[in-house]
């Protein structure tokens, strides 16, 4: 994979190179259909872009291991809450903040174990007996009064850096302890951090280890692994990958290509990530930008006053050079209606599309923490832009309810949360055309309010 590792961290791949890129993806990796996911070893890491193609892949692997006849055992976490003012008694926790544990913490809320499963601590152990991110293999599962009683739950532990069962798979105690193993007692975890979720505070007791079955792009950065099936999302919006990044980072993970394993068309799946590779990031030129910055040693480079200006303006990082760029605008004051696309100020890529009778006061709550559940989540986007926003509604509140959902639907079919606040933007000014041409309706208008740099 150094080859096709090698084209992907390119800046401007040739043709050739291209060429060969594609050749080691179709002729030199493994290829799967979706329908082959299911039968594929549990040993093989599952990468994907999204949390949602994970969790269907783990289904896949729990549906398998029950129709083998294996037990599988369900461990329920502790869910709490509590007045982060006035520091009250923790009480069992809504469901709404569940939900946002669910994304907050590491642990699961539903943490389902078999014989053989591989896992991933999620927390240092107390006496160093092991560390955040190292693997473990559930070898007996534990009792029905050790699940009731919240007893310690028995795990083997893998030497630090070794991500693998022995003897290719094998979970037998002996070869265990011969390859370095250790057997550990996980104790039913109260964190010692507890997650701010909107004006309370939560926390999640549980067993402090993930199962192993797959991984994020994100998550496995850093990780070697033997083999690993992934989806670059050619035709399929639950795997789309939208970054070169991505592709850096899958590519580089195993050493070997027949180790490889890629969900779909081998000649589709070579064009998509071909495609993904060449596509320039909203942050790459912001970026390049600031390294030339941090890396100019401020020795003098002689020439004349305009020169040595222009020079040091090159080397200073301004807003303007930011890809994206909210601007002044006039919000409008009235009550007709209106559909809005708010951008998160610490993530580009965080969207979120309402409406509102009532523009001004709506931006406000939503940085208030009083607008919808993604807009309150710290985690999820923090303070809010707006990006721009469509009008002429005529205060007919299921004419922009109406926007608002066909708008929605229109982000999810095209990729969701993988696409960056132009694409969306472009999305919302079809819809608009869509409906001037089919419908006759030539009343709304679109107002943008950020610029694009790139």
């Amino acid at each position: 994979m150094a080859e096709a590792n090698r084209i992907a961290r390119m800046d401007c791949p040739t043709q050739a190179d291209l060429k060969k890129l594609k050749y080691i993806i179709i002729n030199k990796c493994s290829h799967i259909k979706e329908t082959e996911l299911k039968d594929l070893d549990r040993g093989i890491l599952r990468v994907f872009g999204r949390w949602a193609a994970i969790y269907d892949a783990e289904s896949l692997v729990y549906q398998k291991v029950a129709e083998e006849g294996q037990l599988i055992v369900s461990l329920m976490s502790q869910d709490e809450q509590s007045s982060s003012v006035s520091n009250a008694a923790w009480t069992k926790a809504q469901r709404s903040a569940t939900r946002m544990l669910d994304k907050k913490v590491d642990e699961r809320a539903h943490l389902k174990i078999f014989s053989g499963l591989m896992v991933e601590f999620t927390q240092r152990s107390s006496a160093n007996k092991w560390v955040n991110g190292q693997v473990g293999v559930i070898v007996d599962l534990p009792t029905h009064a050790t699940v009731s009683k919240k007893e310690d739950l028995k795990v083997w532990a893998a030497p630090i850096g070794i991500t693998e069962l022995p003897n290719g798979g094998s979970y037998d105690k002996v070869l265990l302890k011969h390859a370095g193993w250790t057997e550990v007692a996980v104790s039913f975890f109260t964190p010692l951090r507890n997650e701010k979720v909107d004006s309370l505070l939560g926390r999640r007791i549980q067993y402090s280890i993930r199962p192993l079955i797959g991984k994020t792009v994100h998550r496995v950065m850093g990780h070697d692994v033997n083999k690993l099936v992934t989806c670059v999302g050619a035709g399929s919006s639950k795997y789309r990958l939208w970054e070169r990044g991505q592709i850096v980072v899958i590519l580089s993970r195993t050493p070997c290509c027949k180790n490889m394993y890629f969900i779909g068309d081998p000649k589709e799946t070579a064009d998509e990530i071909v495609n993904l590779i060449l596509k320039r990031g909203a942050y790459d030129e912001y970026m390049e930008k600031l390294i030339r910055c941090i890396a100019h040693d401020g020795s003098s480079d002689g020439g004349g006053i305009e020169e040595r200006r222009d020079l040091n303006n090159e080397r200073c990082v301004k807003l303007t050079d930011l890809p994206y760029r909210l601007k002044d605008a006039r919000l409008p004051s009235d009550e007709t209606g209106f559909v809005y696309l708010l951008v998160s100020l610490s993530n580009c890529r965080r969207i979120y599309i309402g409406s509102t009778n009532n523009l001004r006061e709506r931006v406000l709550l939503h940085n208030r923490g009083h607008g919808a559940e993604p807009t309150r989540n710290p985690a999820y986007g923090g303070k809010w832009g707006l990006a721009g926003f469509v009008a002429g509604f005529e205060a007919e509140k299921e004419r922009y309810e109406f926007f608002e959902r066909r708008w929605s639907h229109m982000v999810s079919d095209n990729g969701g949360d993988t696409l960056d606040v132009d694409s969306v933007w472009d999305l919302g000014v079809k819809l608009v055309a869509d409906l001037e041409e089919y419908n006759g309706i030539d009343s709304l208008n679109l107002v943008k309010c950020f610029e694009t740099n790139i």
